[in-house]
């Protein structure tokens, strides 16, 4: 979108590429008025005449299971009003001071660059946790930061939205626990780890969507998986996960990721700089990649010997079962990697006309 390179000729004013478009105007005003022409059915059917008239109505809302535990719970929100903060139902929520605590506990580390250890509850209205104290140290001494891992700090919990978001250099975090969206937003720097409790021996879910959106550096080491649009435009940070849902690596300019589990679909879609490593004992892969990624090859021997010390670092960052089996099977597992990288050929597209078999193989 944003190159104006839309391969299917919906978000490009390119007249060439919008040619490829199949559909017509005719088709989209037709599905809005199909859209508009439901709604209209929901607002008659809540007595109302306009969608105005619904804006505040929460009255109108009812628990899908009344019997349900939790439904009580949500009198106080079901009430009309006004608008603003003036009805009887809001609740102001007290910001969270862990990041003025976080800083006011560094200042020395700060100031001096003498290493510290801290550590913290954490809880999920404690979002972008580690901004404050990167703006801090970057305000004291620029874009180097500190000296690596500097600043050490241990949280325990789950962390809010944007953890770590802006990160720089000299700071490490690390949590016991999950964590919410944009884990690792923008960052520049630092190192970030999530080890969360895996019930069942399973694969736990460590972080949400859009984690290390925008990234230029540092290092992330998830024992989880993540949920859409792990490593969308990283440019520059190096992350290991066990797994990602839909829309992985896109538009990836840069960096290194490497995923030891499975991947969504559209992955790698419009990549065009970095590396992916993936880890694939299941040949589910192909089926996986975007038609705009890169071909998928077989690692290297300088490919498997990187391969091997992202795994190293993972496991030593997050005590990773996952981790700990690839390496003790190392020999075993090396044929299982695929590598992604956009200095090769993109990836062409499975063709098949009408009344032809697909291939097999």
């Amino acid at each position: 979108c944003h190159l104006n390179t839309c391969p299917v000729g919906i978000a490009t004013q390119n007249e060439d590429l919008r040619a490829k478009f199949t559909g017509s105007a005719d088709q989209v005003v037709l599905l809005f008025r199909r859209l508009a022409e439901e709604a209209r059915r929901h607002i008659a059917a809540l007595g109302a005449r306009s969608i105005e008239e619904l804006v505040g109505r929460a009255d109108l809302l009812r628990p899908i299971d009344p019997r349900h535990p939790l439904s009580a719970d949500l009198s106080a929100m079901l009430i009309a009003s006004s608008g603003g903060k003036r009805h009887e139902g809001y609740r102001k929520i007290p910001l969270s001071d862990l990041s003025v605590r976080l800083v006011a506990d560094s200042a020395e580390a700060i100031a001096t660059r003498a290493p510290i250890e801290l550590s913290y509850q954490i809880r999920n209205v404690d979002r972008t946790i580690g901004a404050r104290l990167s703006g801090e140290i970057t305000a004291r001494h620029g874009s180097d930061g500190l000296p690596e891992s500097t600043i050490v700090v241990r949280f325990e919990g789950t962390a809010g939205q944007s953890f770590g978001a802006w990160l720089c250099r000299g700071v490490d975090l690390h949590l016991a626990g999950t964590s919410n969206d944009y884990l690792g937003k923008g960052m520049g720097g630092g190192l970030i780890s999530v080890s969360p409790r895996r019930p069942n021996g399973q694969v736990p879910q460590a972080a949400g969507n859009a984690v290390l959106y925008g990234a230029t550096g540092g290092k992330v080491f998830l024992a989880g998986r993540v949920a859409q649009r792990f490593a969308v435009r990283n440019s520059g940070a190096t992350a290991v996960i066990e797994g990602c849902s839909d829309h992985g690596c896109e538009y990836m300019t840069g960096g290194k990721v490497l995923v030891i589990g499975n991947v969504g679909r559209n992955f790698a879609a419009g990549m065009t700089g970095g590396v992916a490593y993936i880890w694939d004992p299941d040949l589910s892969l192909k089926a996986m990649l975007a038609d705009t990624a890169p071909s998928a090859r077989r690692p290297s021997d300088a490919d498997l010997g990187d391969i091997r010390a992202l795994v190293e670092a993972h496991h030593a960052n997050t005590d990773s079962p996952v981790a700990a089996g690839i390496l003790d099977d190392w020999p075993g597992q090396q044929g299982s990697f695929w590598v992604i990288s956009a200095s090769g050929p993109p990836r062409e597209p499975v063709r098949v006309e009408v009344g032809e078999a697909p291939a097999t193989g």
